[in-house]
């Protein structure tokens, strides 16, 4: 028996039609504020993304070629004829753990994995993947960044690993701020304005919302003694983001236009250098300087 799912993460929306159990396996956290119960011809955005998904429980042999990207052992990607190939858990294995095939524009996927898989079949990291491809075409970006709100206005918090996302997205939370995610947002324009959505691809901290706001400010996270907010020029703020911009460098056109959209977002919104103390005077200072 065939079951339906639907996703929703800022502009994108997956269908996503697989064996039975694949709705039930979106019901649990973090993907669970993301599994919308509408089918997937009803009523959405002009300008939202749809991707068509299927899944199947048969293994996908990795190939023999070497791949066109690799991210370390965790997943790779390889070129094929009509899009892409991308495989999960392939070192040292002659079929992978999971795999997707996606189209050349990000519109269609198939997706295979191991029979009797515990786990939500379309999941980190093959989710997010194909979420980057489809975002730069909607002329967006996935950012390596938490996502606080106050008074329904967002800020991104960007940073690599170890910078303070989840610290300061705590530091936010304790204050009352509302936690899209602390690890990793959507951003994207829409009607003229520039947004932040949250997604399930969370981290330390666990924040995870299925919602959207418009978006205020970027800064820039650095640990400090002293709470401080600098106000960025556009090639230092295009400096400061491509490190933590999530660039499909393996498909160059998708790649172009992420480039595109972190030139426009520079241009556009307000981006900081924000130094911080890991104490609520940080949340303070973010809230005095990051608003207007």
């Amino acid at each position: 028996m065939r079951e339906r799912a639907v996703l929703r993460v800022g502009p994108v929306r997956w269908l996503i039609e697989g064996p039975e159990g694949t709705s039930r396996a979106y019901a649990g956290w973090p993907y669970q504020s993301f599994a919308l119960p509408e089918e997937f011809r009803d009523p959405a955005s002009e300008t939202e993304i749809r991707i068509r998904t299927t899944v199947e429980e048969v293994p996908v042999s990795v190939p023999d070629a070497p791949p066109l990207f690799a991210a370390g052992s965790h997943w790779a990607a390889w070129r094929e004829s009509q899009g892409w190939l991308f495989c999960a858990g392939w070192r040292g294995r002659s079929t992978a753990r999971a795999a997707c095939r996606v189209n050349a524009e990000y519109t269609r996927a198939a997706v295979f994995v191991e029979p009797r898989a515990s786990a939500p079949p379309f999941r980190f990291p093959l989710d997010q993947i194909v979420f980057w491809g489809a975002l730069a075409r909607r002329g967006g970006l996935l950012l390596h960044a938490a996502g606080v709100l106050l008074k329904g206005d967002g800020i991104a918090l960007a940073g690599r690993s170890g910078a303070g996302k989840s610290t300061l997205s705590s530091l936010c939370a304790a204050a009352g701020w509302r936690i899209l995610n602390d690890d990793r947002v959507a951003v994207y324009p829409e009607n003229g304005r520039w947004r932040i959505a949250g997604t399930p691809w969370h981290g330390s901290g666990r924040f995870a919302e299925h919602l959207d706001a418009p978006l205020n400010a970027v800064c820039a996270l650095h640990q400090d003694r002293a709470n401080h907010a600098e106000a960025m020029d556009r090639p230092s703020a295009i400096d400061a983001l491509l490190p933590i911009a999530s660039i499909p460098w393996f498909d160059e056109t998708s790649a172009d236009f992420a480039l595109r959209a972190l030139n426009r977002l520079a241009a556009e919104i307000p981006v900081f250098r924000f130094r911080f103390t890991k104490t609520p005077a940080a949340v303070e200072a973010l809230c005095a300087n990051c608003f207007h």
